[in-house]
């Protein structure tokens, strides 16, 4: 006989009462509400319990002797056909962190596994309703030029004060916080770091790159998204006697994508945010994974906000930089709804990293078109190129280019084999 349904990370099967049972306990009720089953197998099949009263007195005592503080649990006795069960119900409990032997543990899957240091320093930080973003900074001469120039410009405030920064949550008891380290034009976190490279026709040839580090995240996030303004601009396509604009990648789909990368990272851990933009895609990688207490069906499918960093995310959504209200994943994968390509999502232990394909580009276009289309794309593009690109000979590639200058339309760049051309 088999049980309805499979283990996940919510649901734990054990075939009897073992030691380990504890560390999974301690992770249920570190992170999230769990179950576990005793008297199934891995496999879901189940063997039942002999002595169910005795194992739930066992049960009990262990959890009372080993985890501490005491969880709240349930322990319930279930027929099975004609064999019975064991199901024990923890709660995710508000005094993190519960420990088994001095350590605290998390799901990964359907895996146990013992917190590290972060981690760790995170539940202690719960417990007293704090979050990393809100901890005191060392730094304490800084600045905040760009802060101040995007409240002006989004919000209207022409008074930056101390009590600007207290309601932004930056500013408490007379001490910046992290939040406010990191949105500082002083930014010194080792960790705040943005790497931006434009890539040839393979990672060994770098067309462009941008290393952002010291600066402000915010300074960060509008670099990004001026390097993607440069090279993915929108398009124009002849359909029927009309000029249509085309969007290779969504504006608000990266935009979102990079936006979550700074404000969701955790800024205690090496690696920069890389932004790695191909000539058919872009990829925005995230040096962390998941926040504490959110699952990765509930981050592609769910309506729900769980920040890393509230006092962040709070900054950035009164800037208009992201909605606070769990959405953003969504919204990327709204902005491709229509298309064939769609956004890929990978999501492990020690990263996120979001893929935002390029968008179809219809063929039966004129080469005039073409040409158009691939200098607002490449910026710049030689004779030669137009030949490998869309397939003309040498004498068509340059009157095709003649007439293009001649009509104001591009300009020529250089003499000689050196000639290029761009965009007027």
């Amino acid at each position: 006989m088999k049980y309805d349904g499979q283990e996940n990370m919510c649901l734990e099967f054990k075939e009897r009462m073992t030691s380990s049972l504890m560390k999974t306990i301690s992770a249920y009720a570190n992170y999230q509400d769990g179950k576990i089953i005793i008297g199934i197998k891995d496999d879901s099949t189940i063997i039942g319990v002999e002595d169910v009263q005795g194992t739930k007195l066992s049960l009990e005592n262990s959890i009372n002797d080993n985890i501490s503080p005491r969880p709240d649990y349930e322990i319930r006795e279930i027929e099975a056909g004609h064999l019975k069960i064991i199901e024990l119900e923890v709660r995710r409990g508000k005094n993190v962190p519960y420990l088994f032997k001095g350590q605290a543990y998390r799901r990964m899957d359907t895996a146990t596994t013992q917190v590290d240091e972060s981690e760790l320093f995170d539940l202690m930080l719960q417990r007293r309703n704090l979050t990393y973003d809100t901890t005191d900074s060392i730094h304490q001469e800084i600045g905040f030029m760009t802060l101040e120039r995007l409240l002006q410009e989004k919000l209207g405030i022409t008074k930056f004060d101390k009590n600007v920064m207290i309601t932004l949550g930056l500013l408490k008891d007379g001490k910046f916080n992290i939040a406010a380290e990191l949105l500082s034009d002083q930014n010194t976190n080792a960790n705040a770091i943005s790497d931006i490279v434009r890539f040839g026709s393979s990672t060994s040839i770098i067309l462009d790159r941008s290393r952002l580090e010291n600066c402000s995240i915010l300074t960060q996030y509008q670099k990004a998204v001026e390097m993607f303004q440069l090279y993915y601009k929108p398009f124009q396509i002849i359909e029927g006697f009309e000029r249509v604009n085309k969007v290779r990648i969504p504006d608000s789909a990266f935009r979102e994508a990079v936006a979550n990368a700074i404000v969701h990272r955790d800024y205690r851990i090496g690696g920069s945010i890389q932004v790695a933009m191909f000539d058919d895609r872009i990829e925005i990688t995230s040096p962390s994974g998941l926040p504490n207490g959110l699952t990765k069906d509930n981050y592609l499918n769910d309506i729900i906000s769980i920040p890393r960093n509230p006092v962040l995310a709070n900054v950035f959504y009164r800037l208009g930089m992201i909605e606070l209200f769990g959405t953003g994943i969504l919204r990327i994968k709204d902005a491709y709804a229509s298309s064939e390509e769609k956004p890929i999502f990978k999501i492990d232990e020690s990263r996120i990293r979001i893929t935002l394909p390029v968008l179809h580009m219809p063929e039966k276009m004129s080469a005039e078109d073409r040409v158009l289309s691939h200098l607002a794309r490449y910026q710049e593009i030689s004779r030669l190129d137009i030949e490998n690109r869309i397939g003309l000979s040498r004498s068509q590639s340059y009157e095709l280019l003649t007439r293009l200058v001649k009509a104001g339309k591009i300009m020529r760049v250089g003499s000689g084999p050196a000639t290029k051309y761009r965009l007027t």
